[in-house]
Formats: structure tokens, C-alpha cells, sequence
């Protein structure tokens, strides 16, 4: 029963390396990624539904392991919230829909990687369904706080829902934008260099070959950010300036 548990453990909990150096590098960047993404939402909020925190959850939620990922959408709500004001008509419908959007960046993670263009699709269809789904999670709360179907409720949220249409378009068209101009540079620094940071060379989840590529598998020729080089010795004016 012992050995079950401590392979229980390695298998689950701590993959293979219980508390190492990577472990706490994951738990530090959850914070700060959450505070980046806030960041860089309030520094465009003045363009009209164009916003980065699509691109970024979507993208953590393919390539960070699932915990950071779901982390990350829950702290970046947690931190609007404390900044806005924590008014249920539109915190728990973020507090529902930005998670959600890591746990599909998580099941789509085998297609995007197979096909990186569904990124593309992906973040553009989650855009054009944004009001849709907020207004939904809007009536269920109204059905379930008040007990009751209201009528003129749900009209009204219908009728909230198609008025902004229009910006749901922009939505979509500027998570299009944005995943494909900024996808590829992202994905390029993740698979040559950050994903060193998280994971081991030996780990499975370790990206080793160009997703970009038309042949299927394509080697990536990169090194390891950890990779240690030997130290040359110092010359003779090397010594003098170190004296």
C-alpha cells in the first residue's frame, strides 16, 4: 500500500521531481503571468473589445501545465475584480468563462499542435460567443437567485445580447488579429527557449519539433536554456584586472 501511494504520488502529483527548482518556478510565474495579462487588458482598454487576455489564457492553457493555466484565468478575474468592484452581473460570468477558455486551450492542445491555425479559430469563435454565453450565465443566475423563469428577464437579456452583436464582432475580429499576427513569435520563444524553464528535456509535455512545419514532426534544432558550458580559463590581463 506504501508503494502504491509513493507511485500515486510521482505519477500525479509531483511528475517524477517532488519540489524541485521547476516546480517552484511554476508556482512563481502563475502570479505574475495573472498580473500580466491584467496588465496588458487595462493598458488597451480604451480600444472597444480588443483585448490580449484571449491570446494569453488560450495560450496558456495549450502549452502550461493545467493547474497554471486554471490558476491564471482565476487570479486575472480575482484581480478585475479588485479593480472594478466585484458586481456579480459580470464577475461571475468571468469567473466562469475565462477558466473555461483554459480547460479548452487545455482538451485542444492535440489539434492546435497538429494544426496551429485552429488557435487562430478558436480565439476568434470565442470572441464572436462572448456576449452570447455571458448573457446565458446572466439568466441562469437570475433563474436560480430568483427561483422563477422571469419573462421580461430573459427578453431582456436577449435582447442585450443581439444590441451587442456588433461588438461581439469586433471581439472576434480583434482575437483574430491579435493570435495570428502574435501566435507564431509566441510560439517560437515557448518551443526554443520557455518551455526549458517549466518542464525537464526528458518530459513529455517538452515540445521538440515545429508545429509550423507542413512535414509532420519536423525536427527542431534548439538547445536547452539550461545547457551548461564548460568555463575557459582566464587569460594573464583577465587575472591582472580581476587582482
Amino acid at each position: 500500500m506504501k508503494n502504491f501511494w509513493g507511485k500515486l504520488k510521482t505519477k500525479f502529483l509531483f511528475h517524477k521531481r517532488p519540489y524541485t527548482i521547476k516546480t517552484l518556478i511554476q508556482i512563481c510565474l502563475i502570479p505574475i503571468y495573472a498580473a500580466l495579462v491584467f496588465a496588458l487588458k487595462e493598458a488597451m482598454a480604451f480600444l472597444p473589445n480588443i483585448e490580449p487576455v484571449t491570446l494569453l489564457i488560450l495560450f496558456a492553457g495549450v502549452y502550461f501545465p493545467f493547474y497554471m493555466s486554471f490558476s491564471i484565468s482565476l487570479i486575472f478575474c480575482f484581480l478585475d475584480g479588485l479593480y472594478w468592484g466585484f458586481n456579480l452581473s459580470w464577475f461571475l460570468p468571468y469567473l466562469i468563462i475565462w477558466p473555461l477558455l483554459a480547460v479548452i486551450g487545455r482538451v485542444c492542445r492535440p489539434v492546435i499542435l497538429k494544426w496551429w491555425w485552429t488557435f487562430i479559430i478558436i480565439a476568434g469563435l470565442f470572441g464572436l460567443l462572448f456576449g452570447f454565453v455571458f448573457a446565458v450565465i446572466n439568466w441562469l443566475v437570475v433563474v436560480i437567485i430568483g427561483n422563477q423563469i422571469n419573462g421580461g428577464q430573459s427578453f431582456a437579456l436577449i435582447a442585450w445580447w443581439l444590441n451587442g452583436l456588433s461588438y461581439d464582432g469586433i471581439h472576434c475580429a480583434g482575437n483574430i488579429m491579435m493570435a495570428g499576427v502574435l501566435f507564431y513569435p509566441l510560439t517560437r520563444l515557448w518551443v526554443n527557449h520557455l518551455q526549458y524553464y517549466l518542464f525537464y528535456e526528458d518530459d513529455k509535455r517538452i515540445i521538440s519539433y515545429n508545429i509550423f512545419s507542413k512535414k509532420t514532426q519536423a525536427k527542431l534544432e534548439t538547445t536547452s536554456s539550461f545547457e551548461m558550458k564548460p568555463l575557459e580559463p582566464l587569460s594573464e590581463n583577465e587575472k591582472i584586472q580581476e587582482r
